[in-house]
């Protein structure tokens, strides 16, 4: 019996020793993995259509997510875009795509849906209509006017002289599902979010964490 009660305590102990290093290959891996820079695959919709704003042949990319609702994305249109704009974008070397998410509100859906329709249709027009829109914007009111209203849509696409029928119509892919695809593919906890090169900027209102991804 006593015999048997070594042999079981010898067993038991070989198996504890498995498992902590079992454990401790899998801390280290773990501890590894996340030093390692992530790149993500920007476009995960293949269907999608993408403007840029800049040369579209540059050797960067820069995808800011957004939301047209969110306050902390004009201010980071109106602080960091315009040096990246000066210094990168308009020399070549930096292309700027944005893609807007619908997470806060009816304006975001009828905006997010307006934006894609201008990516389908009217890709030359989405610059000067995507910059009117983040302009119009006032978040600092405590009352809305009807901005990201129906009737604000209308009365930009008729002050821009397009087509209401095109502009207004359901995108061709549905706006909450290219959300969704974004959301999950790659890993949208808010908003902004910014990638360049297919690499999160964690501190995305630092100027120098971004340019430093910048090739």
């Amino acid at each position: 019996m006593k015999k048997y009660l070594i042999i079981s305590c010898m067993v038991i102990a070989g198996l504890s020793i498995l498992l902590i290093i079992r454990y401790l290959e899998t801390s280290k891996t773990e501890t590894v993995n996340q030093d390692e820079e992530v790149t993500y695959q920007t476009a995960p919709i293949e269907e999608q259509t993408l403007v840029y704003i800049g040369d579209e042949d540059a050797d960067n990319e820069l995808l800011f997510v957004f939301d047209y609702s969110c306050p902390w994305c004009k201010v980071w249109l109106e602080e960091v875009y315009p040096e990246l704009e000066d210094e990168y974008i308009q020399e070549g070397t930096l292309k700027f795509r944005t893609q807007a998410m619908v997470y806060l509100n009816e304006a975001s859906l009828l905006l997010s849906n307006f934006d894609q329709n201008l990516k389908n249709h009217l890709p030359d027009q989405y610059e000067a209509l995507f910059n009117q829109v983040v302009a119009d914007v006032d978040f600092e009111q405590e009352k809305q006017t009807d901005w990201g209203t129906t009737s604000y849509i209308e009365t930009l696409i008729d002050d821009y002289q397009l087509d209401r029928e095109l502009l207004l119509q359901e995108p061709e892919i549905d706006a909450i599902s290219v959300t969704r695809k974004y959301t999950r593919e790659l890993e949208i906890d808010g908003v902004p979010t910014v990638f360049v090169n297919g690499v999160r900027i964690d501190d995305l209102f630092d100027i120098d964490a971004i340019t430093a991804e910048i090739k």
